[in-house]
């Protein structure tokens, strides 16, 4: 499955297991999208583990799920405000832990 973003909602199924009864669609708009990846509004919690839900699909149906993570934002906070600190952090991270990064648009 390809998906590009456009101006039409993303449906995203939640399947059984995670709803607890039968499968639901949720659509998720570009815009909503777009906030998550490069904006500063604060998203509900719910919106985030249904994202972060998502992006596991992608991983599983791509046979890639032993090799992704998610870096907590909060903690890239506690290493610094300084670009350089972070981003020894985040080069530590992908390689202590054997993990590969890529930016979700381009792994469909």
């Amino acid at each position: 499955m390809t998906t590009h973003l456009g101006p039409q909602p993303i449906e995203l199924i939640l399947k059984e297991e995670i709803v607890g009864r039968s499968a639901i669609s949720l659509f998720v708009g570009s815009e909503e999208i777009l906030e998550i990846c490069v904006g500063n509004q604060m998203l509900s919690a719910v919106i985030l583990k249904v994202w972060i839900m998502h992006l596991h699909g992608i991983c599983v149906r791509k046979d890639t799920a032993h090799l992704y993570g998610f870096l907590d934002p909060h903690t890239t906070q506690d290493v610094g405000n300084k670009r350089e600190d972070i981003q020894t952090y985040i080069m530590t991270q992908l390689s202590e832990g054997n993990k590969e990064c890529y930016l979700l648009p381009y792994y469909y």
